[in-house]
């Protein structure tokens, strides 16, 4: 079983009812989620709505009520099943509809009080009080168990974080060992002796006939069929304890050290730890030293950590905040099976973003007009092979070009020369008072024009305004074959068109390409960005002859007379191949 579906109403930031939800989340094939957005947006409401679904026995605050408005707090999770043992599940069976999704609620009416429990019918199409038979314990195997990476937590919390891992995966593994399985045989035939001896029995018998005497129907038994699991005992008397020294073997105290180096203490103890653990899962029957020595990255074949981490980039020098982001790939790698950590971050930090990257997705929190908090999603998966080759080399050129996510108004240009002149261009407004600082928009390298398409799609998805300034560009090559550079006009232009809102998205276009259109070559001796800089010295920056600063002011105030970059005003520039004569107009 696993989590496909979260939806949250009236819990903290969020909005919504049960009818109409504040979010929407979709789990499906996704183990790695991105929560981007500004501050106090909800990105923390979503981590803790996942705990208060999870978790039993949580009791609502006043401070959990959205607004403090008192409506009821609505959690609700789609449980996905995967075999028929899931089915036969004693809360499924009643509860799974075609596709094998069962749907669960959370309701909290009243402060300082636990949720109320319902299930959905399938078969009445309604919701049924009170749950279903092992309700807690169904959403506990099939949601993984939330664990806390908080931006400020002190040694203590840390270490002991890391020591229950250890300890928890230690105990499983002990579970396996001969020594183990002797004992508990042993504590077994001690248990039956104990029940079996004469004073046992004699005991019982005395009790049974006193009780007899004023209740002639009623027995009396001492020793109950159910014994604890001996496993949940070795965990209480093994205990794990980290301790660090330096080179030198003196004793090392972590309170001496800041914030970052706990964290990396913590994301590198996570990293390390799901390896050995992995290696440890494949090797039960042949462990030994060398094993763990030598250890592979692998497969884990179970889930069974949720990380819920706030701003993992906090404290942490930019190289360690792009090891990182490695760090979160590698814990949710599938190679062989499923991961053992599934993860959700909420950051701030573009470096972290990879969209190429299978089962990822990013959720963007922003609010509305009316003070709501609104979700939009995308997912790797809206990009084909191809388009996901781009995206990993251009996350390797430029980490921060998925800054373009965290921004509310976007300009998507070809290259280096034109982010450059756009880029000082709104300097130059801004100090001119021709637009505030807070309203400037993103200016984006894309690299090239190939890359553009696949930042509209994600743009398009969350729901941001954007403008592409791109080249028109020739039909044809110099070597007469068709130019693909021609062909991205339409493919830009569709996406476009599949947000039909001008004031979302548009584009401006240069005819045939940037230097063409200002007349310009750059200096060898400069090379292209200083000759890009020192051409934007020389403007009127009132000149909207210029066609860069036209571009610019069409990308922030709507004209709609410049609105003509439609697919007949392209067509109507198409050029003939070399040798042939022109049918450009």
């Amino acid at each position: 079983m696993k989590l496909k579906k979260l939806r949250v109403s009236n819990f903290r930031g969020i909005g919504g009812d049960a009818d109409n939800p504040g979010i929407e989340i979709d789990f499906e094939d996704i183990d790695l989620v991105f929560l981007i957005g500004q501050n106090n947006t909800g990105k923390s409401s979503i981590l803790h709505a996942y705990e208060y679904f999870v978790l039993s026995k949580i009791e609502s605050k006043f401070s959990d009520f959205h607004k403090r408005n008192l409506n009821p707090i609505t959690i609700e999770g789609w449980i996905q099943t995967e075999s028929d043992e899931d089915r036969e599940h004693l809360a499924l069976v009643k509860s799974v509809d075609d596709e094998g999704v069962a749907r669960f609620r959370k309701i909290w009416g009243n402060i300082g009080e636990g949720a109320q429990k319902y299930t959905y019918n399938v078969e009445t199409a309604e919701w049924r009080p009170g749950g279903a038979g092992g309700f807690d314990s169904l959403l506990q195997n099939a949601c993984p168990e939330p664990m806390w990476l908080r931006g400020l937590d002190g040694v203590d919390i840390i270490l002991e974080k890391v020591q229950k891992l250890i300890k928890e995966k230690v105990i499983d593994q002990a579970s396996e060992m001969q020594r183990f399985i002797t004992i508990k045989d042993e504590l077994e035939a001690l248990r039956t002796e104990i029940i079996q001896a004469d004073y046992s029995r004699k005991l019982e018998t005395r009790l049974n006939d006193m009780m007899q005497e004023t209740f002639p129907d009623l027995s009396v038994s001492l020793f109950g069929d159910q014994k604890e699991d001996i496993a949940k005992k070795l965990y209480t008397f093994i205990q794990t304890d980290i301790n660090f020294s330096n080179g030198d073997g003196f004793a090392v105290d972590m309170n001496n050290h800041g914030h970052g180096i706990r964290r990396q203490f913590l994301f590198n103890s996570l990293r390390g730890l799901n390896h050995v653990f992995n290696e440890l899962d494949k090797t039960k029957a042949q462990r030994n030293s060398e094993v763990i020595d030598n250890i592979e990255q692998g497969a884990i074949h179970f889930r069974k950590k949720m990380l819920l981490i706030e701003e993992p980039e906090l404290f942490l020098h930019p190289q360690s905040v792009r090891m990182f982001s490695k760090t979160l790939h590698d814990l949710v790698n599938r190679e062989g099976g499923n991961p053992e950590f599934q993860i959700i971050a909420a950051t701030h930090s573009p470096i972290l973003i990879d969209l190429s990257k299978d089962h990822t997705t990013l959720l963007k929190t922003h609010i509305d007009n009316q003070g709501a908090v609104c979700l939009n999603q995308v997912k790797s998966s809206i990009f084909d092979d191809e388009e996901k080759e781009r995206l990993k080399m251009l996350n390797t050129f430029n980490p921060y070009v998925c800054e373009a996510f965290f921004n509310d108004n976007v300009i998507l240009v070809e290259g280096d020369t034109e982010a450059i002149i756009f880029r000082e261009l709104l300097n130059k407004f801004v100090e001119h008072g021709k637009i505030n600082l807070s309203n400037v928009p993103l200016i984006v390298n894309c690299g090239t024009k190939n890359n553009i398409p696949s930042f509209q799609k994600v743009l398009g998805h969350f729901d941001i305004c954007y403008n592409v300034i791109h080249d028109l560009d020739y039909t044809y090559k110099e070597n007469g074959s068709r130019n693909s550079a021609w062909t991205l006009n339409q493919t830009i232009h569709d996406e476009i068109d599949s947000v039909n809102d001008c004031l979302k998205a548009r584009r401006y276009v240069m005819e045939r390409n940037f230097e063409d259109a200002h007349g310009y070559s750059h200096s060898s001796s400069l090379g292209k960005p200083l000759s890009a800089y020192r051409l934007v010295q020389g403007w009127d920056i009132d000149d909207t002859n210029i066609k860069a600063i036209e571009a610019l002011m069409f990308c922030l105030e709507y004209d709609a007379s410049l609105d003509v970059f439609d697919e007949a005003w392209v067509t109507s520039r198409s050029t003939s191949p070399p040798g042939q004569a022109s049918t450009s107009v």
